[in-house]
């Protein structure tokens, strides 16, 4: 399958059940610890992070720029994985000389710590190099 042109459209209701969930959130109780980050992420943070969820970011916004850029899909098929779907930017330079980049992006966990995001890098740059 060739790579196919990419709108990215989230749609208004999906917006609205995120923030409606995010007023419903339910916080537990702040820990007694001085250094909160090793058991977590300290409430404080957590709750400053969802009232920008809820009421500072515009997500419409950040799909206007996502979508200046020219975006594509891709189905891959892995070996002993099965297919997955990737999306990505293809953007040349008007440098004949410039050295390509490849950024990549996934689970919200490290690729280190994941096995199947480790495949699907390495499956994703033995594509490009193909």
């Amino acid at each position: 399958m060739a790579a196919t042109p990419y709108t990215v459209s989230v749609p208004d209701d999906a917006i609205e059940k995120l923030k409606a969930r995010l007023e419903l959130t339910v916080f537990p109780d702040e820990l007694d610890a001085e250094d909160q980050w090793p058991y977590g992420s300290p409430l404080a943070d957590v709750k400053r992070l969802t009232e920008y969820w809820k009421n500072g970011f515009n997500w419409k916004i950040q799909e206007e720029k996502i979508n200046a850029l020219p975006n594509f899909r891709k189905k891959l098929s892995i070996d002993n994985f099965g297919d997955i779907d990737i999306h990505f930017v293809h953007q040349t330079s008007s440098n004949k000389n410039a050295i390509p980049l490849l950024f990549c992006h996934g689970c919200m966990e490290s690729p280190a710590s994941s096995n199947i995001t480790n495949r699907h890098t390495n499956a994703y740059r033995a594509w490009l190099l193909h």
